[in-house]
Formats: C-alpha cells, structure tokens, sequence
C-alpha cells in the first residue's frame, strides 16, 4: 500500500518518494515465488507464415516504398508525450540503408501499413480484429524495421498488442503485470510507463527483479506475439527485422488484468485521459505515434 501512494505522489509530482529505496529493500525480503498466470499472453507460431506479408522484406520496402517519408521517433519521444516531438525525418531508403550498413536504427509506429491499402490487404486482418471486445475503442496498425541489436526499453500500456514478425528475429523479455513493484517504475502522469534503466540492466543493480517472473520469447519469421493490457516488455532485434503490430483498446480487458494500473492510466495527465477518449471515439486513432505532429 506505501508503495502504491508513493507511485501516485510520484504519478502527479514526477518526484520519486524519498522512502521508495527502503519500500524496494523491503519488498526484496518478502519477495514469494511469482504467479505463473499468464493473464491471456501467448504465442502464436507459424500463424502468419502463409499470409501475404511474408514476402515483405527489407529489400521489398526499399524498392516499392524507398522515397516515402518516415519519423525516427526516439526513446524519449515514446515514454513522454510532451517529446512527442523529439524525431528524425528520414526516408525508408534511408533508414534500410543504415540498416544494411549495420548502423543502429530502428523504425517505430509507422503508419505506411494504413496508408498504402495494399499493406493492409496483405494482412489477415479478420483474425487479428478478432481479438477485439464488445468495448474495443480505436485501432492502429504500425510498421517496426531496425538493425540488429536495436530495442525498445521495458514499458507497459494499457492498449492490446499484436505483434505479427516477418523477418528477422526479436527477443521479447516480458513479465506479468502484477509484478510491476518488482521493476522499479517510473509514474509521472504519462499515459504508458516505463522503468527507472532505459537499457535492460544489471542484476545486481536491480535485484528484485529477479523475482519478477520474466518469460522471454523469441519471435521467429511468422509468429504473432499477442499482449493484453499491461504486460512489460523489453523488444530487442537479434537480426534487422520487419514486423507489424496490431493496437486498440478494451477498458474492460484492462480493469481485468490490473485495477490499479488501470486507474493510474485513467489519471494520467500526460496527456489527459478526456484528449485520448476524444481520439479513441471520435477520430478512432491513437494519437500518441501519428506521423502528423
């Protein structure tokens, strides 16, 4: 219970609680064997082997998509709303350059699969639209590319995720989202949260991780990873990959998974929930990774 009202003092303050070292230390001596509940994860290998998507390659974007113009949205750009701004504008021949010359840069959210209807085709999207709910609000399909050993550090948000792999292999670290007070947090409003490290970290700086429950996932060409709301994860590509990811929301599905994280969510202010419904009802997009800034 303390370090939940530490987390929402820090949620609207953005201070970290001057105790949270000693709340850790204590959670580390009563730290039990995790949950294996898996709250709905799972893996789905080989489902999209023989979708049409599996011919799209590095070399297939360069020459069909070469000149359209893509956002390098950096790690501060994806964990505060208010960086949102904080990207390159480059080229998809540009970024596949880089990429074949082992350069590390990694190509998140791009809306080319929604912009270009032949993409989309490309996807079975009948099975994927059929993980949405009866309160399913908003949807988004984005497009991820990078080199080897680029990644996305560990966050959690409340949107559902399906991660479709077309080529190349990403390693996933995922845990639970009740094992949250396990990973060092960081609550400042924001409408998805992420940790204390940025890059994944020392055992031995951040012991009680240890007893967070990580499954780790290796994503082969064709597997779809499904997520429901909250799970943490930490992406990281073993070869230069394409995939795409499939989001919306389900308010229910994510009372369901965590009550407590979803009402940090509903309290988030940055942005406020009332500017995320507005897009997620009216304009049916999430707003938070659209190329128009």
């Amino acid at each position: 219970m303390l370090l939940r009202l530490s987390f929402l003092i820090e949620h609207f303050t953005g201070n970290k609680a001057l105790q949270r070292n000693k709340l850790y230390a204590k959670l580390n001596q009563q730290a039990q064997t995790p949950s294996k509940n898996l709250n709905g994860m799972q893996v789905f290998r080989g489902m999209a082997a023989d979708w049409k998507s599996k011919d799209w390659s590095l070399h297939f974007f360069k020459k069909k998509y070469g000149n359209e113009n893509c956002n390098l949205l950096t790690d501060y750009g994806l964990a505060d709303f208010r960086r949102r701004n904080q990207y390159e504008v480059s080229t998809f021949a540009q970024v596949i350059g880089k990429i074949r010359q082992k350069k590390k840069v990694y190509l998140r959210f791009s809306p080319l699969i929604e912009q270009k209807k032949e993409l989309l085709a490309a996807l079975h999207t009948n099975w994927l639209r059929s993980f949405r709910r009866w309160d399913s609000m908003s949807e988004a399909f984005h497009l991820f590319m990078g080199s080897k050993g680029t990644y996305t550090r560990l966050h959690a948000e409340m949107e559902v995720s399906l991660f479709v792999q077309i080529e190349g292999r990403k390693r996933w670290r995922l845990f639970p989202p009740a094992s949250y007070t396990k990973l060092y947090p960081q609550f400042a409003g924001r409408t998805h949260f992420v940790t204390e490290f940025e890059s994944w970290p020392d055992a031995s700086q951040y012991p009680l991780m240890q007893q967070a429950g990580m499954i780790e996932v290796t994503l082969e060409p064709g597997d779809v990873l499904y997520l429901p709301p909250f799970w943490w994860h930490f992406a990281e590509n073993l070869d230069a990959t394409v995939g795409v990811s499939y989001r919306f929301n389900s308010l229910s599905l994510a009372l369901r998974v965590s009550p407590f994280l979803t009402m940090m969510r509903l309290l988030s202010h940055n942005p406020n929930i009332f500017y995320t419904f507005y897009h997620a009802i009216v304009t049916k997009r999430n707003p938070l990774f659209e190329a128009g800034r």
